[in-house]
């Protein structure tokens, strides 16, 4: 279906489509995305007419603080708004992009929240592209999207991009963004053991097992997708530069896995709190 009968079907349907905010597709590297669907990155062409949508979050009404290098405060700002229900669909998307006011054009913290909400939004319109084409479908679909600060310490300012997707079954997956607002980058695994000599992708992969033991040591309920001759290659052996991360308000690194990546669907999404004396 082109794009003109796509958006007659849509007008079809039911007039409470909120107009979307016009992104074009950005870095995807590191995305990751349920295993029944796993869409192309070069999804370019969206099907849906858009507008921005501005609306300052609560997060923007906190105090002001002036960061020592950078010269700039982050802050979420509304950036798409839109639910959809029929007899078999639903869907809430409420979006919020980073905005670093203060930050010059060009500048790490300018850089950093472009290149995050690029991201973001390169997720939700894939999961929204996906969603309508499942309108047009027999049985049931739902999605849910909604964006969230973790973090906003002295020293680091992390956004959760929440994921939900249910057609057959339901998936679950976050997505995490780091500021170091010291600096205005981007945090990576990578870059947070930087200078340290650590074999931080060892260290990290250990106790993330050490973790796993112990939890189903004292609750056998709790099993993972560990030392298990039957699975394979599909237990769990290490995490990479990409695995999701955030830093949270107590400064603990943690260690974020989605529903079925280590664990059976039933026990959700996974986090794993890493010991200062791992990364510090």
């Amino acid at each position: 279906m082109n794009k003109t009968k796509m958006a007659e079907a849509m007008g079809e349907i039911d007039d409470r489509y909120v107009l979307e905010a016009d992104m074009a597709p950005a870095r995807a590297s590191h995305l990751t995305f349920p295993r029944a669907a796993r869409w192309a990155v070069g999804i370019a062409a969206l099907l849906s007419i858009s507008v921005l949508v501005p609306n300052v979050s609560s997060q923007a009404a906190e105090t002001l603080g002036n960061l020592p290098v950078v010269g700039a405060y982050f802050r979420l700002v509304t950036f798409r708004d839109w639910d959809y229900e029929d007899a078999s669909h639903s869907a809430s998307v409420h979006v919020e992009n980073v905005e670093a006011d203060g930050a010059e054009t060009g500048s790490a913290a300018a850089e950093a929240a472009s290149n995050i909400n690029l991201d973001m939004n390169l997720i939700t319109d894939q999961l929204m592209t996906e969603f309508k084409a499942q309108v047009q479908a027999d049985g049931y679909s739902a999605l849910d999207i909604s964006t969230d600060v973790v973090t906003d310490s002295d020293r680091y300012y992390v956004v959760k991009l929440s994921t939900f997707v249910s057609e057959a079954d339901g998936y679950q997956e976050s997505h995490y963004y780091t500021i170091d607002k010291t600096t205005g980058e981007e945090v990576t695994l990578k870059s947070l053991f930087a200078g340290t000599g650590t074999d931080y992708i060892t260290a990290v992969s250990d106790e993330i097992k050490r973790q796993m033991r112990e939890n189903h040591e004292k609750d056998s309920n709790k099993t993972y997708w560990l030392d298990d001759p039957l699975l394979g290659d599909q237990n769990f052996t290490s995490i990479t530069d990409s695995t999701q991360f955030y830093i949270n308000a107590d400064g603990h690194l943690v260690i974020a896995f989605a529903e079925g990546d280590v664990a059976p669907m039933s026990m959700g999404e996974q986090e794993f709190i890493m010991p200062n004396s791992i990364w510090k």
